[in-house]
Order: C-alpha cells, then structure tokens, then sequence
C-alpha cells in the first residue's frame, strides 16, 4: 500500500485541470451498458477509460499527451468506440448511484489503478490492458501498444473459430492457443489484484478442464494456475483486511493488525510491505515524531532493498518538515540531490519534492529559491516545467513581486492557456494597475471556462463552479481599483 504523492497532488493541482482545444476530440461516452450495446452492434471494440480528472496527474497527462492529440483521433476514432470513466464524485442521491455503478464496474474489470484503459470486444470482454503512462511515450508509441494489443485479439478471435468447428481435446487445444494469445496483454495477479484470465474467462477454463477431463499438460496448467491464485489470496489476505481499517480511518486499529502480522510473519517480501504500512497508519495518525523514528529505525536494516531505501528516505524528509525541522529537511533533499547528481530524473525529483515541501512557508525566499532551482533543471513545455513555473510565479506573487510573476506566467501562457494561471496573471495586472491587461485576462477565462458548465464530467463542472467565483471575485475587486482611480 503507497500513500498518495503529495508531489502528484501539487503538480495535478497546479495544471488546474485540462486546457481547452477547439481541435476534433474523440466522442468519449460516459454511459457503460449503452456504449457496449452499440459497440457489439457496430462490431467495434471498447475503449474503457478509468480515470480520475482533477486528481490524478497521470490521467491529466495522458489525456493532454496522448487521447487529445490528432494523430491519436485520426488513428483510432473509427475502431474503438470510447467509453470514460471518471472518478470523481459530487454529492446528491444520483452520484450515489453513479458512484456505486462505477466502482462495481472497476471491481468487475479488475482496475484498481488509474489511469487504466481496458481493451474489450463487442462482449465487453476484455483483451488487453494498458494502466498507467510513461511521461514521453506520447501518441506513437501508444498506439504501438494498442497494435499490440489488437494482433493478440485478432489470433485469440482465429482460436475461437477454430474452435468452434472442432470437439473434445481438438477443441480445448484451439481454447487455450486463443486464452495463450491475450494473456500478456492482460497482466497478471499482481498488477490486477486478481488473476484476470481465471477472473475474465472462467468459463472458457472450465471447458478446457472438462474436455480434457482435468488431466494433461493443457490441464495441470490451468489447474497450476487456480492452486497459484489460491495462494495468492490467502497471502494478499493480510492486506485485504486493511481496507476495512481504512473505511472507517481507524488507522490505531490497522497499526495493531500490522503489529500481530508481523510477529507471525516468516516472508521478507511481506515483512517489509506490512512495515511500511505502519509507517504510512502513523503518519496519517499525525504522530510524525513516532514516524521519523520509525523510518529510521527501517532505514537502518541491513536488508532493505533499494526500492524500500528510498521510499522511506522521502518519508524521512517528509516527517521532518511536518515538524518543522526545516533546516534539516533541506541538508536532507541538499545531500540526495547532491548524490544524485548523474541520474537527472532522480535528481529532478527530488528537486521537485523540495520545491513542494517548501511551497507556502515562510521566508517566501526559501520557496523561491527551491522553485527556481527546480525549473533550472526543467525542459520548456513539458509538465515539470509548468508547474515550476506556475508555482514560481505563485511564491513571487506572494512575495508582492507582481513583475516577477507576470513575467514567469506570460511564459507559461506561450506554451498552455490555463484557466487558473489566466487568473493569476489578472489578479498580479490588477496589483500593478494594468486594469486593461486584468480586464483581458477575465474575459479570456470566463470564455474557455463556459464549455466546461454544463461538461459530463463531474470534475469540469466543479472546476466550472470554482472559476466562476473566482472571477466573480475579481471582477468586483477591479470595479474596486477602478472606482478608486
């Protein structure tokens, strides 16, 4: 179990949603049960987006990158019929029940991550599985994917013909080449939480060991593979039962449970998972100076592995800064950044989360300087460096350094016209006493912003709702300034 990165959270937030393209879109469907009733009529395939707008940087990013792109439309707007699933939530009886439909429908697809695209035929059964999104990949290699994906579907579809003209173990032979065909693309128990090909074509399995009457090489696989999910689910048990801590946020609670599993535990792999479990109950226990200690305490095995090393070196420096050991939070991410001098992409990261771990306090210098040292390290245009811009010009802002600020955002506005930046450029115009310059970026905003009032996305219509009193709010204080003058 990860904590959510608040790093993440402060980049998806600083994009301020999706910018607005006037360019040909895919006509994405947000009703599930209609699309696949058209998608089997129009013998295409589903294209089931989960996804998260508003809150999960790698679904801004896919959509921007990849699904708004026209090399993506053109290639694939005829093939798929595009079906989105956002999880995002407002309050009232019919988000209830959406909610209620959405999360039946991850649990049945087994996509327990976002962004998570679920390839499925006309059946709605799926073929392939793409979760996730590699920054850089952009809309040719994810359509190599989707290539992929297709030629696995088409020799699976082959097998099933074949199949259906054949009888006894010829038939189970065709069965199983055609399950053979789509099982890379559909991962494995780890990545789905389940085994997807028992989960998703059980009753082709059950036909195999039928015709085979449970013996034989094609059987003892499928029969291997129902012993290994067995074993998997008795082992993934431990962490199961800490859902129903975190339904009610008894994190006490979990910390106990975790404390029992570990006295009886005999798996390193499960040891440390469950070890950093306690860690993450801790710190949403808010008991940070118990959570430094403990990270310490993991951080001096001789065992840990790598990956574990340098998760809980964030955890450390994290904990530092909620208590206010400033100083030492900053010779902690000064001494890492230094160590990871050749490898840019950790080195950036790190640059990242110190830059965020400063974000708001005070001196506003300190928060200067670690946004401008990160976007020192940033390439023009791409995600890292619009949010160190945005937030650079953010710490200016708050610095009453109106100049500074605009300068840094009118940058930023070269490469993406986001409604919250626009914003922010109004309010420092209005600072400087460039009430026209003001004026013209709240038009700006109240334009691309109407598109999104009556959106399907719930996420849109609340960012709607929250630039409109936004500019409600400027627009009274520039009537203010003009008054004044």
């Amino acid at each position: 179990m990860r904590p959510t990165s608040l790093f993440a959270v402060v980049i998806a937030a600083c994009m301020f949603g999706r910018s607005l393209v006037s360019a040909d879109e895919l006509a994405w469907s947000h009703d599930f049960q209609n699309a696949k009733a058209t998608a089997k009529s129009d013998d295409r395939s589903l294209f089931i987006l989960f996804t998260g707008h508003g809150w999960c940087h790698a679904c801004e990013v896919i959509d921007r990158a990849v699904f708004r792109t026209k090399h993506f439309i053109d290639a694939t707007k005829q093939r798929y019929l595009f079906v989105e699933l956002d999880f995002n939530f407002g309050d009232g009886a019919e988000e209830e029940r959406r909610k209620s439909k959405l999360m039946q429908l991850r649990n049945q697809y087994l996509s327990p991550a976002v962004p998570t695209v679920v390839l499925a035929d006309g059946d709605g059964r799926p073929y392939a599985y793409i979760t996730g999104y590699e920054v850089g990949t952009g809309p040719e290699g994810y359509l190599d994917v989707l290539a992929s994906a297709e030629r696995a579907k088409q020799k699976r579809d082959e097998h099933l013909r074949a199949a259906a003209e054949s009888s006894g173990v010829s038939r189970a032979r065709f069965l199983d080449n055609a399950l053979d065909a789509v099982s890379p693309m559909l991962g494995d128990v780890d990545d789905r939480g389940d085994d997807p090909l028992l989960r998703l074509y059980g009753e082709t399995i059950r036909e195999i060991l039928e015709l085979t009457d449970h013996a034989g090489p094609i059987a003892k696989k499928y029969i291997a593979r129902q012993e290994r999910r067995v074993e998997w689910l008795a082992r993934e048990s431990v962490f199961t039962s800490l859902k129903d801590f975190d339904a009610t946020k008894d994190y006490v609670g979990a910390i106990n449970y975790i404390e029992g599993q570990l006295e009886s535990t005999t798996s390193d792999s499960i040891r440390w998972r469950l070890e950093y479990s306690r860690q993450v109950y801790i710190e949403w226990s808010d008991r940070n100076a118990e959570a430094l200690d403990n990270c310490r305490r993991l951080l001096a095995f001789d065992d840990i592995s790598n990956e574990y090393r340098e998760r809980l070196l964030d955890r450390e420096a994290y904990n530092l800064f909620r208590l206010d050991r400033i100083d030492e939070g900053l010779a902690h991410y000064d001494q890492r950044i230094a160590d990871a001098a050749d490898n840019r992409e950790k080195r950036l990261r790190l640059l990242g989360w110190k830059a965020e771990m400063m974000n708001g306090r005070e001196p506003v210098s300190g928060s200067i300087a670690a946004w401008g040292a990160y976007r020192k390290e940033t390439e023009r245009g791409t995600d890292d460096w619009l949010t160190a811009t945005a937030l650079l010009a953010r710490a200016f802002r708050r610095a009453n350094s109106h100049e500074q600020a605009v300068q840094l955002m009118e940058d930023f506005l070269k490469e993406d016209r986001v409604s919250w930046v626009l914003l922010d450029a109004a309010e420092s115009h209005l600072a400087l006493g460039n009430f026209s310059k003001c004026r013209q970026f709240i038009e700006e905003t109240t334009n691309t912003n109407k598109s999104l009032e009556n959106s399907e996305r719930q996420s849109e219509r609340a960012q709607f709702a929250r630039v409109a009193a936004r500019i409600d709010d400027l627009k009274q204080k520039l009537a203010d300034a003009t008054s004044r003058t």
